[in-house]
């Protein structure tokens, strides 16, 4: 609470005035940013595009999101917690991860009807794509230095779609 109250610059008494506990705090906290999270990737791109098109969209929006410094350190946190309050981890994963993932199941599902994409098990297809994605991350939460500028987040997510594509793209027909 003092590092809180240090950083907006208000007392204490104040940070305490509005939230009762860390936890409700952290509660907050966590659930503000996933909301944004949810926000940025629910601005995804028109149904009716390629599935390229499409899923590089998403996959550089949620990207950045990803390793923005903010939510970076914020899974930093939520990690040291949840061993001591396991009800943060999943404030976290269903204030953000779960939805993010359901979302992109559901573009995934779009896109298998419109005949873009071939794929079996789209709820397996939508991890195994953000698990891609979030791969890096790893080396960002052990050290902030690692965190990727924009260029390397556009490139983490091409290649991301590119081998996305390559194992679920329609065989027989070039998938732009």
């Amino acid at each position: 609470m003092d590092l809180v109250a240090a950083t907006a610059n208000v007392s204490k008494a104040t940070v305490y005035a509005k939230f009762r506990s860390k936890d409700e705090l952290l509660t907050e906290i966590i659930g503000g940013a996933a909301k944004r999270i949810r926000q940025e990737i629910d601005h995804h791109s028109d149904p009716h595009e390629d599935p390229r098109t499409r899923l590089t969209a998403l996959a550089e929006r949620y990207a950045l999101v990803l390793f923005d410094p903010s939510t970076v350190g914020l899974l930093r946190l939520v990690v040291a917690e949840a061993h001591k309050q396991p009800e943060v981890g999943r404030l976290y994963l269903e204030g953000g991860p779960l939805p993010t993932i359901a979302h992109l199941s559901e573009a995934l599902r779009e896109l298998v009807s419109a005949g873009g994409l071939d794929i079996d098990d789209i709820d397996t297809a939508a991890l195994q794509f953000v698990g891609m994605l979030e791969a890096r991350r790893l080396y960002a939460l052990l050290d902030p230095a690692m965190l990727p500028s924009k260029k390397e987040i556009s490139g983490i997510a091409t290649a991301a779609v590119d081998v996305f594509l390559a194992a679920y793209g329609i065989r027989g027909e070039a998938v732009t």
